[in-house]
């Protein structure tokens, strides 16, 4: 369990064959390509749904990742293989996608949205290779469950504030105009004003 979200039982079955594939192909590492090769494996839930309503087969994916994926040489792995940093992201990514729709098991739907959402990896490339892009898993997954994710947090951007003018008139028609270099100077300001 990772910040409060329970790891259903498909899951932890998929990180073990992720880890299993990884091992397979004598890598050192879990990858984003392992996490998609162990996801592949499961033949019902979220995941496995989402591929199916849209017509993509796994067999098909496991084809052009290994048609992709180089062996490593044939050394002794443990069964204690690192995450790279693209297959913790994809975790976390899963984790946010729990977290969009107020749910507090993270399985195989979440992370097949968080393959394609993290962009960059193997897993990813692979995914888009097939026609399936962060958008239109969200949308199938969403579909399936009957959960419409929230939409992320618009980015804030504060524009670089080079001047703030206050310009105060009094009662007495008296106009009194200020000029700073910063938000918190202005502030002060007008908090010392009667």
């Amino acid at each position: 369990m990772m910040r409060g979200y329970n790891f259903s039982e498909q899951i932890r079955r998929v990180l073990a064959g992720a880890r299993e594939e990884a091992v397979r192909l004598h890598h050192e590492y879990v990858g984003t390509e392992h996490l998609l090769l162990g996801l592949i494996r499961e033949r019902d839930g979220g995941s496995a749904t989402v591929l199916r309503d849209l017509d993509i087969a796994p067999e098909k994916i496991r084809q052009k990742l290994e048609e992709t994926l180089v062996p490593g040489p044939d050394l002794r792995t443990g069964p204690d293989l690192p995450y790279t940093s693209r297959a913790k992201k994809v975790l976390e990514l899963g984790m946010d996608e729990c977290e969009r729709s107020h749910t507090a098991v993270f399985d195989t739907a979440q992370l097949l949205v968080a393959l394609c959402a993290e962009g960059k990896g193997i897993a990813a490339q692979t995914l888009a290779w097939a026609g399936l892009t962060t958008d239109v898993a969200r949308a199938a997954v969403a579909q399936i469950t009957g959960v419409t994710p929230e939409a992320p947090p618009p980015a804030i951007h504060v524009p670089d504030i080079v001047a703030i003018t206050i310009e105060i008139q009094r009662a007495d028609g008296s106009v009194k105009r200020e000029v700073f270099h910063g938000v918190v100077a202005a502030l002060e300001y007008l908090v010392r004003q009667p």
